[in-house]
């Protein structure tokens, strides 16, 4: 094998363990932090758009990111799609269909939350809007996932949120 091959790989085997380690660098005191999964994933990815809550839990790395929700207050988010399908969040990029649905972490239906796409839908990016409407009981750790899917014609893209109550 050529040296110069084998020491693309090692350098791409590194690449890849800095980021299954976590954490992306340094960070902002105060300001919430994106799940490693949607930093480091290759292909498209459902991201966050604009500064996120400052109330941090440790969001676990299977979630593209995690977000707070109060009992009866509404939170309202935007997500758009990064990756090699191009970028929604730029101006002039493609509108995507979404679809999105709210699960306990067993994937069992839950009526504890309401999610909705609040448009626009087709858009890029679009906001969707999340209200806890009944006491989900312990706080301070994921208890649900909202599961977003982002179509453009037959191509999805599907991201996993971590929702944690917060009293």
């Amino acid at each position: 094998m050529p040296r110069f091959l084998l020491a693309m790989i090692i350098l791409s085997s590194l690449g890849l363990a800095a980021c299954s380690v976590g954490g992306s660098g340094g960070s902002v005191p105060g300001a919430s932090q994106i799940s490693p999964a949607s930093e480091h994933a290759a292909g498209p990815q459902i991201i966050p758009v604009g500064p996120r809550p400052s109330t941090v839990i440790q969001c676990p790395t299977m979630y593209n990111w995690c977000e707070p929700i109060k009992l009866n207050q509404a939170l309202t988010y935007r997500a758009c799609v990064s990756g090699t399908m191009g970028r929604s969040c730029a101006k002039g990029a493609p509108a995507y269909s979404w679809t999105q649905t709210i699960t306990w972490l067993k994937g069992t239906s839950q009526a504890k939350v309401d999610g909705s796409i609040t448009g626009p839908n087709p858009g890029s990016p679009t906001y969707i809007t999340d209200t806890q409407v009944k006491s989900t009981g312990t706080t301070g750790y994921v208890k649900l996932v909202q599961t977003l899917e982002a179509c453009l014609g037959s191509t999805c893209v599907t991201g996993k949120i971590g929702l944690y109550p917060l009293k």
